[in-house]
């Protein structure tokens, strides 16, 4: 999957595929995980907020990653 496509940078993506005779076949897409695994490592959990809410601040157009 291209930034291009979606137009901004994105914290977490699964693409899922099967093979075909020809080409790989996308089954599922997932831009957000449905388990973080904050409960592991709860600190993680302001740092992927603040991932977020840079995300939703920036300008569409930039595809740049948050500064640590």
């Amino acid at each position: 999957m291209s930034l291009e496509a979606v137009g901004h940078p994105i914290e977490y993506a699964r693409i899922d595929m099967i093979p075909t005779d020809s080409n790989p076949l996308v089954i599922e897409v997932e831009l957000i995980d449905p388990n973080l695994f904050f409960d592991h490592l709860p600190e993680t959990v302001e740092s992927f907020a603040d991932h977020i809410e840079y995300s939703l601040k920036s300008p569409p157009d930039v595809c740049e990653p948050h500064p640590k």
